[in-house]
């Protein structure tokens, strides 16, 4: 695996996270801001339910993503079992 940090993400493999994507990552964690389903999916370890909310963008940087989550996203803020406000 050919990993690369930049100042604007990651890329793995040559794929680099969306920056719509990481910037809602980042959102999340530093605002608290609602970071959608897709990236609920990957937060809360749905591999199932990422691969079919994802778009094709998402769907091709998604080994990028959850390597951008698990390296910079503090672990209180993902894995998480029950969504805040969702049943």
């Amino acid at each position: 695996m050919n990993n690369n940090f930049t100042v604007d993400g990651i890329t793995v493999d040559g794929i680099t996270v969306p920056p719509i994507t990481k910037q809602a990552i980042d959102d999340y964690v530093k605002k608290g801001v609602n970071p959608g389903s897709f990236i609920k999916a990957i937060l809360t370890n749905n591999l199932r339910e990422a691969v079919t909310l994802a778009d094709t963008e998402n769907l091709a940087a998604l080994k990028a993503t959850v390597y951008y989550v698990y390296n910079e996203v503090p672990y209180g803020a993902y894995n998480i079992n029950k969504w805040e406000g969702e049943k």
